[in-house]
């Protein structure tokens, strides 16, 4: 099974309110376009941008 995440989830990594452990370890985890657009976009500068698309 795979998981495709909103960013908020990216954004509550980053943020600390879990941490990756916690999320389903069952597959992997696909990102498209949205996703990464978003976080390209992201306007708050302790987010590192580009860093779901590796």
């Amino acid at each position: 099974m795979s998981y495709v995440v909103d960013t908020n989830i990216f954004n509550n990594l980053v943020d600390g309110v879990f941490r990756i452990e916690d999320l389903p370890s069952g597959g992997p985890f696909p990102a498209t376009h949205v996703q990464i657009d978003e976080l390209n976009n992201t306007k708050d500068a302790a987010k590192p941008k580009g860093s779901a698309s590796q």
